[in-house]
């Protein structure tokens, strides 16, 4: 065990070394020995910031979201073209997310004291699905994505482009580095929505 504490280090440095733990080893696999060896921190200042490893993951999830919501302020309510939108949300989740990959989700909604938290997730979820649709219908409405398919048929292209570029940079199949090229691949694999 690590005796020492470096006093520069913050509660954002724990959890940002706790992000990475829990993303290579999952929640229920995460000791708290495995994020203060990250840190070389004693256990100390965790458990005077987080309480407990529950605690911790909460903070880690926080970040998680809060990043979630502001890209959905960002880009639900701008004044762009509908796939201009879709993209940039996509983009946004992805690149801006990817560092919670899915070992961080691992057990969510297995795990009972984590079950506040995949409530969360879910309703997070749910409510960027609602607004999706909204910006569906209202692409339909102005002529700016095709209208034969249903709003549901869009969404699920939707979802299947995104969860495969999200597991594709997360598995570092494809590695984008300028992301304009992230953005053509985006285009080539939404264009069939256009009218």
């Amino acid at each position: 065990m690590n005796l020492h504490h470096d006093p520069n280090t913050t509660p954002q440095d724990i959890i940002h070394q706790a992000i990475e733990v829990f993303c290579q080893k999952g929640y229920a696999q995460t000791s708290m020995k495995d994020v203060t060896d990250g840190l070389s921190l004693s256990r100390g200042p965790i458990y005077y910031y987080f309480k407990d490893k529950y605690g911790l993951y909460k903070a880690s999830y926080d970040v998680f979201e809060e990043t979630l919501k502001a890209i959905h302020e960002r880009f639900f309510p701008a004044p762009i073209p509908t796939m201009e939108k879709i993209k940039k949300l996509l983009m946004g989740i992805i690149l801006d997310t990817r560092k919670f990959n899915r070992h961080f989700f691992l057990g969510l909604r297995d795990i009972a004291e984590l079950s506040d938290i995949a409530k969360r997730y879910d309703t997070l979820n749910e409510a960027f699905l609602r607004r999706l649709h909204g910006v569906i219908l209202e692409g339909q409405a102005k002529g700016e994505l095709t209208s034969t398919l249903t709003k549901e048929e869009i969404t699920t292209h939707i979802y299947v482009v995104f969860y495969g570029l999200l597991s594709a940079v997360n598995s570092k199949l494809l590695d984008f580095q300028p992301d304009e090229s992230f953005e053509k691949v985006l285009h080539r694999h939404l264009s069939p929505l256009l009218p």
